[in-house]
């Protein structure tokens, strides 16, 4: 009984820190009323992750080819994708919108670019579709703050890189 409350202590801790770097990964903001306005903004677009439709996942170079993971939210939830799952794993609905809210969207840009000539031009996109609205998120070579919990994410249900 006390390893397993141990253990318990220290996924929540973890989960708490996760919790505090998906808000502040990808902040814009410098003073505590912008940072007030971010947090509110932040609310209310993972209060609408729980109606999404559908989220799609796609990342590659025209050489390589592109990795394709789509999640759809119907009566069932269910995922699709063109790289190799992890042993036949299946989404629970509540534990990945929870996911994808530590991604933080409301303050990521709507386009990755920084690189002035990216060398092997690594795309990727995500897209966000809900009832009424399509939000798509995409970059060259450039990614949100956050992008290692995304892949981290990600990878518990395909392989993303090519072994």
């Amino acid at each position: 009984n006390e390893r397993s409350f141990t253990d318990s202590y220290v996924i929540l801790q973890i989960d708490k820190l996760l919790k505090q770097y998906s808000e502040n990964a990808d902040s814009q903001t410098s003073t505590i009323i912008d940072r007030r306005e971010e947090k509110k903004k932040s609310l209310e677009f993972n209060s609408k992750l729980d109606s999404i439709k559908r989220f799609e996942f796609e990342s590659g170079t025209t050489f390589s080819g592109i990795r394709k993971f789509v999640v759809f939210f119907e009566e069932e939830i269910y995922f699709k994708s063109n790289m190799k799952k992890k042993n036949e794993v299946q989404i629970n609905k509540e534990e990945f919108i929870n996911e994808l809210k530590l991604f933080n969207f409301a303050n990521w840009k709507e386009f990755y670019n920084n690189n002035p000539k990216p060398e092997d031009r690594e795309m990727w996109g995500i897209r966000l579709t809900f009832k009424d609205e399509i939000i798509v998120y995409r970059g060259h070579e450039d990614y949100p703050n956050i992008w290692p919990l995304v892949k981290r994410v990600l990878s518990k249900y395909v392989e993303l890189e090519s072994e």
